[in-house]
């Protein structure tokens, strides 16, 4: 009862759901009612989000062209978009309620970061890291980006649950392939994530031709595309061809080189990249030399085969101009969990890298901060924050029904 008093409470007054933290840190065991407070205080703060530029912005500017058409119309007229942009977008407007286009993603990321987080340390019986890597990783995900990149971080993070599922949690049931199909009409890019699982199967006995080809993807689109024409038999080979293309060859000038701030974000972003292959590459080597495959490390390590392949899918990024890199470190920092844990197994490297991945995480709090500044109005996100209570937002969807 005392427990349904404070969640009352704190929901009333969204800035006291931060208690989540203290409650992660005091009582472990019930980290799965935490981690629904954490991921609510995150998706009120995004509700309350005020953009003045920036992707978020541009979103919320359409919504209103929504208005006249039924779901099915709505399909018709913006069929260059995905399937789950479009939905999301015609229903948020049904409900003129704008601020939750970003809110439920951001409910949906943290939640999966930190149900992955808690559960895989659990299932590796060290639950005193749980606060740690709780900590750690809410510094290293970039919270802003992903409030103003709503569709391709939502579809990456429900990828990468299907993956946990599938591969650490042994659930290959309708709800894990319902986790791999779904992402992709959310945001086309899912199927790369999908196609580095499946690598991931193979780079125990091709290891550096799966990472080759992880590092090549960018330049294997770019091939593949340039000769479309052999395609246009095979509509889905056709069609996920030229959206992985477009995905990565947006035009524009490399963000690295636009201004210092952007600079910054790609050193720490290069830094985390570099960082989890180095672990993971080290990790495997150590587990084959000392021949210790059991049923458990071979799940682990086909896991962190892929993320190893998505760190090297990260750095390959450079290539062009478009700065996706981030967005693939971010699937790597939902399972930041499987980093901590390779850092605690090695004593010798222990403290350099823990270390570095919370210099990183400070950098990307920085320039996230920074970035806030800059295409936000912050004053009113705060003033809004504090009067967002999901009681409200609830009995606003209800007044707007009626």
């Amino acid at each position: 009862m005392g427990y349904f008093l404070a969640y009352m409470v704190f929901l009333a007054f969204p800035p006291l759901l931060i208690n989540s933290f203290v409650f992660m840190k005091r009582d472990t065991k019930r980290w799965r009612q935490y981690i629904v407070l954490y991921a609510l205080l995150i998706g009120l703060f995004a509700y309350s989000y005020v953009p003045v530029s920036g992707d978020l912005s541009r979103y919320i500017g359409r919504l209103y062209r929504y208005f006249p058409y039924s779901l099915k119309e709505a399909f018709s007229v913006y069929y260059w978009l995905d399937v789950g942009e479009v939905f999301w977008d015609w229903l948020i407007a049904r409900t003129d309620a704008p601020g939750l286009l970003s809110a439920v993603p951001q409910f949906i990321i943290y939640f999966i970061a930190s149900y992955i987080t808690c559960d895989y340390l659990e299932r590796r019986n060290v639950p005193e890291l749980i606060y740690k890597a709780f900590i750690l990783q809410f510094f290293l995900v970039p919270q802003i980006s992903t409030i103003n990149n709503i569709y391709c971080v939502t579809a990456f993070s429900l990828v990468v649950l299907a993956i946990y599922r599938d591969l650490v949690q042994n659930k290959r049931n309708i709800a894990t392939y319902a986790l791999y199909i779904l992402p992709c009409f959310i945001h086309n890019s899912a199927v790369i994530l999908i196609i580095l699982r499946v690598l991931a199967m193979l780079i125990k006995k091709a290891r550096y031709i799966s990472v080759a080809i992880a590092f090549l993807i960018p330049v294997l689109l770019t091939v593949l595309y340039n000769n479309i024409g052999f395609f246009r038999n095979n509509q889905l080979l056709y069609r996920v061809i030229v959206s992985g293309y477009r995905y990565y060859s947006e035009e524009g000038t490399a963000a690295y080189s636009v201004s210092r701030l952007y600079f910054l974000s790609f050193i720490h972003n290069m830094l985390f990249s570099f960082l989890s292959a180095f672990l993971i590459l080290k990790f495997q080597n150590r587990k084959e030399d000392n021949n210790l495959d059991r049923k458990t490390e071979l799940k682990d390590n086909t896991f962190l085969s892929f993320l190893l392949l998505v760190s090297v899918v990260a750095i390959s990024c450079v290539i062009f101009n478009a700065p996706h890199y981030w967005r693939f470190n971010f699937v790597v920092k939902l399972c930041v969990a499987g980093l901590l844990l390779l850092i605690n197994d090695n004593p010798k490297i222990k403290k350099t890298c823990f270390y570095l991945l919370l210099i990183d995480g400070l950098l990307v709090k920085f320039t996230e901060t920074v970035d806030l500044l800059r295409i936000a109005n912050l004053s009113q996100t705060l003033v809004n924050f504090l009067l967002s209570s999901p009681f409200g937002i609830v009995f606003k969807l209800i007044i707007n029904m009626f």
